[in-house]
């Protein structure tokens, strides 16, 4: 096994998964920062300008506070507190209880991802080999990646569907 600096690249398409990886999840980092924002702004006494095409409203030192919060768990507890302030009890059971453990299991699978190391074996020439500190190597193909990045792109699209009908509810019962 052969493991440093640039080894992965000698799996290019394997190399490329885990970039894939690192990509999609920022996906679920915006959401979580939108669905953030969308919760902050809807107690806005003047709401912020935007043009039509843009996002829901927001408020507009959001993205400066949430992103103080360095801790991705301290990020969630954020947003499930502010939702316990905001949202409907089913909302609020929704995220808790399935969302939340949704978004850690991807999130575990994109840490092991983003930062163990990996390498290379001539026994495995269509793996990556991730060297975790919490045990023996573990042999990823592409298959493997393919899941990760799937569970990711699902979580998004969860958190999307999630923030659009906290955001509809908004405008209706807004428009009386």
């Amino acid at each position: 096994m052969s493991f440093g600096p640039n080894v992965i690249l000698q799996r290019p398409e394997l190399a490329a998964q885990i970039g894939n990886i690192i990509a999609n999840w920022t996906l679920v980092e915006a959401d979580l920062l939108s669905l953030y924002a969308i919760m902050m702004g809807d107690y806005l006494s003047v709401p912020v300008p935007a043009p039509e095409w843009s996002a829901p409203p927001s408020h507009p030192v959001a993205r400066q506070i949430f992103e103080q919060v360095q801790s991705f768990n301290a990020r969630l507890d954020l947003v499930e507190a502010l939702l316990k302030w905001r949202g409907l009890p089913e909302e609020i059971e929704l995220f808790s209880q399935t969302l939340r453990k949704r978004i850690k299991t991807a999130y575990h699978s994109r840490n092991s991802v983003a930062h163990d190391g990996w390498g290379i074996s001539s026994a495995h020439t269509n793996a990556l080999i991730l060297s975790s500190i919490h045990g023996h190597p573990v042999i990823y193909k592409l298959r493997d990646f393919e899941q990760i990045s799937q569970a990711i792109c699902d979580v998004h699209l969860a958190l999307g569907k999630f923030s659009h009908s906290m955001y509809e509810r908004r405008l209706i019962t807004r428009r009386g």
